[in-house]
């Protein structure tokens, strides 16, 4: 049987993808990464700071967007303003591209996302990715 899996460290897979030209792949890599880096955060903190139980919030959290992640990571104090506004603005120039491609407005032409957006959203995330791996690491080591 062949699956379909990355191959290779997603902020990389992602900026391969985008040097190839290949917009929203790379978007989905790096968003689909953030994501998934988010709610590790927020399973760690649950654990650490407030002594919850993986087994039992593991799945839950997984059931979470990243918009509401996020906000939450954000009220407990785990990412900043900046970082929260980043990563909001990533989901929402991700859904533009993934969910709005084929979009034509009745009266209007759709011209798709601005290069330089997408430039400027896409760099930040790739710091993003450092960023939040190096929390992470401080979260489990008792030192954030």
């Amino acid at each position: 049987m062949e699956y379909i899996k990355n191959r290779g460290w997603p902020p990389e897979v992602a900026k391969k993808a985008y040097n190839d030209g290949y917009y929203a792949e790379a978007i989905q890599t790096l968003h689909g990464w953030l994501e998934s880096q988010c709610r590790e955060m927020l399973k760690i903190v649950g654990s650490v700071h407030f002594q919850t139980n993986l087994s039992d919030t593991w799945d839950i959290t997984d059931e979470i967007s990243l918009n509401n992640i996020i906000k939450t990571l954000f009220v407990l104090g785990q990412i900043t303003k900046d970082e929260y506004e980043g990563l909001q603005e990533l989901n929402t120039v991700r859904n533009k591209i993934i969910h709005q491609m084929f979009k034509e407005p009745y009266d209007k032409e759709c011209k798709g996302i601005l290069k330089e957006k997408y430039d400027t959203v896409f760099n930040r995330s790739l710091e993003y990715s450092r960023l939040l791996q190096e929390k992470l690491e401080k979260v489990q080591y008792g030192e954030y």
